[in-house]
């Protein structure tokens, strides 16, 4: 009877398991449209002038970099540095650096730092190690060395 038991308990137990692998793939699949929902609505909002905030840019930033999109990110960001080019918040130049560092393209990280540093903003600590990385995978060593004092 006891063998009878345990088998019983572990069919149960992999059944559980794989309901539990099915829920966890929908939420990923529902994660992920709602990036694409985020982009949708706030690119709607921006064609009709309206939305254009720091922190709508913020949130369509952050859903082209969890949705893979970063040649939106780009065209959105120039669009911010054109038109705000004086009151760009250090969070926005943060959302980018982590999108470049992110997508693994550290030549675009050292672009946004070196935008940063004209406009006169100071990033913050995540910041200057994702820029120190920037520059040591480049082989920009003495740069890295200098962010670092």
């Amino acid at each position: 009877m006891a063998t009878w038991d345990a088998g019983n308990l572990l069919r149960s137990l992999e059944n559980k398991n794989i309901t539990y692998g099915r829920k966890e793939i929908h939420l990923v699949r529902d994660r992920r449209n709602q990036w694409k929902r985020i982009i949708q609505v706030g690119k709607w909002m921006l064609s009709k002038g309206q939305g254009a905030t720091m922190a709508t840019y913020d949130c369509l930033l952050l859903a082209f970099d969890m949705d893979g999109r970063v040649d939106e990110a780009e065209t959105l960001w120039d669009m911010i540095l054109h038109a705000h080019d004086r009151s760009i918040s250090k969070r926005l130049f943060s959302r980018m650096i982590s999108l470049y560092d992110h997508h693994n393209t550290p030549d675009k990280v050292i672009e946004v730092f070196a935008d940063m540093e004209e406009l006169g903003v100071k990033p913050d600590q995540d910041t200057v190690g994702r820029i120190g990385r920037a520059f040591e995978t480049l082989g920009q060593e003495d740069k890295r060395r200098m962010l670092m004092m």
